[in-house]
């Protein structure tokens, strides 16, 4: 459960502030709804979406690559991986190249089948103050200016060192208890409050009720990284749409990103497949190896498969792969 990972004091550091900057984006959006720059300010902010997207992704593959063996920092949790034991040091080796639990080891998080999580330490959010107020201010400032804080969100994952549980659970609570002073000013102060459009906020809302499961189900049989290349699409050809706003070539820059993003998506996509192609039929190859009696190590710089003597043949048969 989530609950037990709600921290009252990230509510107070980055809730307050958060709420405060968003009503008063809203304000100056309120102000300036009719306003020449907003629309191409929306543009620009749509690319530094793609940009921060574009770098977590660059810096999730690194982290992911790095040579085994040096700790490698992860991207949510900012814990740091400890590193995996050579095979001489009691333990098996399987035929990926991983250690393996080793029977003499009854503590092991292994036994569960469950592999051991690096351990992390509860996010102190008046000890990182600074980027609490940060993300309060300035995700604030763009939720209600233009609904769109995720630059600051995504930053604020990486480099803060807050932890998954603790982060999805306040930022559930903080938008929901955003939603009340934010609805009131939109209603009773600013007077934005239509009652012939009561019946379309009430299908919005039971819209949003029932899209909630319907997404989970979708989710499960759609591919992640693709739905990512459509969402990046999406916001690539709002961004030219918004930024050539007013002008003239507004619908042939537009209809020129959608196609260059179509061309880039379509060959990453073909990119992707060749690649499980070949870890396909790299991981046949290793099997037949494994059926030989041969296993390769990798990550020790050996190409060249070594003879296994008949007991470690029989321990590797016998080793879960």
């Amino acid at each position: 459960s989530l609950r037990k990972h709600i921290s009252f004091s990230f509510l107070l550091v980055v809730g307050l502030p958060w709420t405060i900057f968003d009503l008063l984006g809203t304000k100056v959006l309120i102000g300036n709804n009719q306003a020449g720059w907003l629309k191409p300010c929306f543009g620009i902010l749509l690319f530094v979406v793609l940009v921060t997207d574009a770098f977590a992704t660059w810096r999730n593959a690194r982290q992911a690559s790095a040579p085994r063996g040096e700790p490698a920092e992860s991207a949510v949790t900012g814990t740091v991986a400890t590193p995996e034991l050579p095979s001489d040091q009691g333990e098996s080796v399987n035929t990926l190249g991983h250690a393996s639990c080793n029977d003499s080891a009854p503590a092991s998080p292994c036994k569960s089948g469950k592999a051991a999580e690096p351990e992390t330490l509860p996010f102190d959010s008046f000890q990182n103050w600074r980027c609490c107020l940060a993300l309060g201010v300035a995700g604030g400032l763009l939720k209600g200016l233009f609904t769109v804080p995720m630059p600051v969100l995504v930053l604020f994952v990486l480099f803060s060192g807050i932890d998954r549980d603790t982060w999805r659970a306040n930022v559930i609570v903080m938008c929901i208890v955003g939603v009340i002073p934010k609805g009131y000013y939109l209603f009773f102060v600013e007077q934005e409050m239509e009652w012939a459009k009561v019946p379309q906020f009430v299908a919005t809302a039971v819209g949003v009720v029932a899209a909630i499961p319907l997404g989970n189900f979708v989710a499960t049989r759609v591919d992640k990284e693709q739905f990512k290349d459509i969402v990046r699409l999406f916001a690539f050809v709002g961004g030219c749409f918004m930024i050539a706003a007013g002008e003239s070539f507004q619908l042939e820059l537009s209809f020129a990103s959608l196609v260059l993003g179509l061309i880039i998506m379509c060959r990453r996509w073909r990119r992707a497949k060749d690649a499980d192609q070949a870890q396909g039929e790299g991981v046949s190859l290793r099997s037949r190896r494994v059926s030989e009696g041969k296993v390769t190590y990798f990550g020790a710089g050996q190409d060249e498969a070594d003879d296994l003597s008949p007991a470690a043949g029989a321990e590797l048969s016998d080793a879960k792969v």
